[in-house]
């Protein structure tokens, strides 16, 4: 634990004359320094659009151009890819989640259901374990509509459907409430999940604000 606070950035910029329209770079930022530093990203050729919405392992991961799982960690500023299970994904795709220091997939490649894995052992493949199906008809709502916000204690889910409604699903009891007394709660909404810290990003490298 470094205390410190850092930005990703992901910059495409367009190439000319070539069949591969944009060029990534990517730089870090350390709050309290004056500049962002230039990392080399070789070893991952497709960094992808995908947003990051796991850390794990004091890395972030989030899903790459090429359906790979890409890690950037925080403390060496390395690339790697995570190998992933063997998905039935055909043209869909999956996202990425963490709950309790693991690294979760959601395949939501099919129509009338999403998948969820975890990884029990970082960063070992065989670890990956299919715990859960959410089907369709267990929430009563078109799940293509259903986005995973975040997972809570005791594995259930929180869900926002078609940016009008937060649900909270069990996963062991397949149960489904929606959370309805939220003062202020637009028509229609996103919902983002944040963690608390005790660390100020106010503060400079030395602890200074």
């Amino acid at each position: 634990m470094t205390n410190k606070y850092k930005v990703l950035a992901i910059v495409n910029f367009p190439l000319h004359n070539d069949f591969n329209p944009l060029h990534e770079k990517v730089f870090v930022h350390t709050l309290g320094d004056t500049g962002w530093r230039f990392k080399d990203n070789t070893s991952v050729l497709n960094l992808g659009h995908s947003v990051c919405k796991a850390f794990v392992n004091g890395a972030l991961h989030w899903v790459g151009g090429s359906k790979e799982i890409v890690s950037f960690d925080m403390d060496t500023e390395e690339f790697d890819v995570v190998s992933r299970p063997q998905l039935e994904l055909g043209r869909g795709s999956f996202s990425l989640r963490a709950f309790k220091g693991k690294l979760l997939i959601l395949n939501t490649s099919f129509a009338d259901r999403i998948e969820i894995w975890i990884m029990d052992d970082y960063p070992v493949v065989e670890s990956w374990t299919h715990i859960f199906t959410i089907y369709e008809h267990q929430i009563g709502r078109n799940i293509r509509d259903v986005e995973i916000v975040c997972f809570l204690e005791d594995w259930e889910v929180l869900m926002v459907y078609d940016h009008r409604a937060l649900l909270r699903y069990d996963l062991q009891m397949a149960s489904l409430s929606e959370l309805i007394d939220i003062d202020g709660l637009p028509k229609r909404f996103d919902a983002v999940a944040h963690v608390a810290t005790l660390v100020s990003p106010l503060l400079t490298r030395d602890g200074e604000m």
